[in-house]
């Protein structure tokens, strides 16, 4: 294969992942042929080669090997921002989103000057309930670029507000949090960032966390059964109103 073979094919292949991604899609037949091309990657440029393969393994569901493959990268290239941040965005595509958001940072504190992985660990960091922590990142967004407004800093301050009345900490919020998480880790779902919606209700005092999933209606009520029943086995306080519903 000639390079600018090798270039179109690449660029063929991860115009596929992209759509994936986009579709939120477990294709088997599609991901086993983009499994098969990742070899001809690997044996011309093993960096794309490792992320792609982790890529495709979060599509999979398969955390395992999301590790394996980025952990592999790592060792033979060492810590790049661009691939930390794809090993978060990759675990956060399965729902490991503390991990994901732990991730993002180290990316962003190894090259501040992407807004982008700042940008990503802010939203990370509130999926996962840690709104004091968004609130010292969002103070830190607004030093080096103001407009356009993240999307989580209209919630932000809210939502700390409210924390402060129900004497709520990030800790406690993303034990809970992570309790449903876990839970959702369960099932062979694509949870990623977009389908999680939080919200505040100023009227009531309520916290809502609303999570989208391409599933049936059964799955969808066995999972907030569970939830409910697991919240109250771990005494834990019932602080947030769950909503997971079908994506529209």
């Amino acid at each position: 294969m000639s390079y600018y073979q090798f270039v179109a094919q690449e660029t063929e292949f991860w115009e596929q992942i992209n759509h994936l991604i986009a579709m939120d899609t477990r294709d088997s037949v599609i991901l086993s042929q983009l499994k098969n091309k990742v070899h001809d990657i690997l044996t011309i440029d093993a960096y794309e080669g490792y992320i792609a393969l982790g890529i495709l393994a979060s599509l999979e569901g398969n955390v395992e090997a999301i590790h394996s493959y980025y952990q592999q990268a790592i060792e033979n290239f060492s810590r790049k921002p661009e691939l930390v941040a794809s090993y978060a965005e990759s675990l956060a595509r399965v729902g490991y989103f503390s991990l994901a958001a732990e991730l993002m940072l180290e990316a962003y504190y190894l090259s501040p000057s992407t807004l982008n992985y700042l940008d990503k660990a802010i939203q990370l960091c509130g999926i996962v309930g840690r709104f004091y922590f968004v609130g010292e990142l969002l103070r830190i967004r607004e030093k080096i670029n103001r407009r356009p407004a993240h999307p989580f800093a209209n919630n932000a301050e809210k939502i700390i507000q409210w924390m402060k009345k129900t004497k709520v900490t990030d800790e406690q919020l993303e034990e809970i949090i992570n309790l449903a998480l876990s839970l959702l880790q369960q099932y062979p779902i694509l949870i990623a960032p977009r389908h999680v919606e939080i919200s505040l209700d100023e009227d009531q005092q309520k916290f809502y966390y609303k999570i989208h999933l391409a599933e049936r209606t059964e799955t969808i009520f066995e999972i907030t059964t569970q939830l409910t029943q697991q919240i109250i086995a771990a005494g834990l306080p019932t602080i947030i109103n769950w909503k997971i519903v079908p994506i529209s």
